[in-house]
């Protein structure tokens, strides 16, 4: 019996001391107290953008007070206040160098208790980014479509998914600034309102990934328009009588028979034979809107073509105040009277002599482009050396017109 309690004792003993050496190694950790971490971000994403990146934080818990965003090792951070709310916290981090980046997001409470981080990936882009873009392959040409004559066609090929479309700046025919934005999978470009050798700038956009926060755009480019070929509109046109104007209203014909549109119907000089309709001689139209010339046709008479001009000029003036000269046809000094009342000799013709007595139309292109609406044909020399000149249709074609 004595062995039993001699046995109870030491066991007793045992157990007293391995439960002391227990508490001792407990007891730093006691008298620390319980560590407390704060609500963790639920998740997060990190937008690239233009030297700057946006991080959407998504919070569901009501026990975060703002969230620490850590970069660099930790070296770097930005606060995001959250104020103890639900939802999507957008923060964008500015003068950001062009890298990846790894990010911990990192929230406290209102007692400062911080919690795990949330670790996110990202990246910025900048400069390196942009020298490498290309633009989009782009051809022109000059159409005409159911609403309109001397449409600019634009055929872009697109290069990349990334592409975001094309900034599109030029000026219109009135002169205004037009800039435009060509949307991503639009390959077909139509500008109906353009100014005839004007600029046409144009630069392909990019977003460096989908969800990116900035677009970039590629170096801008330049090309030109074409010159503008607008055909006047005839209906438009009428006769003007002026002071030393001819007649031309014999043998069948009348000026106006010029923009009827019939190739055997006519004008005809030398009716009067008073000097102010033979050879020289003038007339003076009206083409109803004022107009950049770039090119003049006529078709001679059929049956009279041994009478087509030589030698022409076209005189131009954009309205008729103090427009009336009085020099006679035949004057030498003509030409000075015209200058002095403000006509502007937009184009002088000395014609090829393979026109002579031929029937095909004449073309010629004016150089001059100020712009006119009123114009006198003057006729100065005929092949055949006479004073009858028979002419069958005019038409003219313009840059621009007002």
């Amino acid at each position: 019996m004595k062995k039993i309690y001699l046995y109870l004792i030491v066991i007793t003993s045992v157990l007293i001391h391995s439960c002391t050496e227990m508490n001792d190694l407990h007891e730093g950790y006691l008298e620390e107290g319980e560590t407390i971490y704060a609500a963790k971000v639920d998740s997060a994403a990190a937008l690239a953008g233009d030297n700057r990146i946006q991080l959407d934080l998504i919070i569901e818990s009501q026990r975060i007070d703002f969230v620490r965003i850590y970069w660099n090792d930790y070296t770097d951070s930005s606060d995001v206040a959250i104020g103890n709310q639900i939802g999507t916290f957008s923060h964008v981090i500015d003068n950001m160098e062009e890298r990846s980046y790894i990010f911990q997001c990192m929230s406290f409470d209102k007692f400062g208790n911080p919690s795990l981080p949330y670790e996110v990936t990202g990246k910025v882009y900048g400069d390196n980014y942009r020298t490498q873009l290309s633009n989009r392959r782009v051809s022109m040409e000059q159409v005409d479509t159911e609403t309109a004559t001397s449409v600019i066609l634009l055929n872009w090929t697109i290069l990349s998914s990334l592409d975001q479309g094309v900034m599109l700046e030029y000026t219109d025919a009135l002169g205004n600034l037009v800039q435009t934005m060509v949307p991503a999978d639009e390959t077909k470009t139509y500008i109906e309102s353009w100014k005839s050798e004007g600029t046409i700038k144009y630069s392909t956009v990019y977003k460096p990934e989908e969800t990116a926060v900035d677009v970039f755009e590629a170096e801008q480019m330049e090309m030109s328009f074409p010159l503008r070929v607008l055909q006047l509109d005839r209906g438009l046109w009428q006769k003007v009588v002026l002071p030393t104007d001819g007649v031309f209203d014999c043998y069948g014909g009348s000026i106006e028979n010029l923009w009827d549109g019939g190739r055997d119907t006519w004008y005809h000089s030398n009716c009067v034979l008073d000097g102010t309709d033979g050879v020289p001689h003038h007339f003076t139209l009206d083409l109803g809107v004022t107009a950049e010339l770039t090119s003049f046709l006529v078709t001679p008479r059929q049956s009279r073509n041994t009478r087509n001009p030589k030698h022409f000029q076209i005189w131009g003036r954009a309205d008729l105040d103090g427009a009336e000269t009085t020099a006679a046809p035949t004057d030498p000094d003509w030409d000075v009277d015209a200058e002095a009342k403000g006509w502007i000799l937009i184009h002088e013709e000395f014609c090829d002599e393979s026109w002579n007595g031929s029937n095909a139309d004449y073309e010629v292109e004016i150089g001059n482009d100020t712009p006119v609406r009123y114009i006198r044909f003057r006729v100065l020399e005929t092949f055949d050396g006479g004073q009858q000149t028979a002419l069958s249709e005019f038409e003219f074609w313009a840059s621009s017109i007002q």
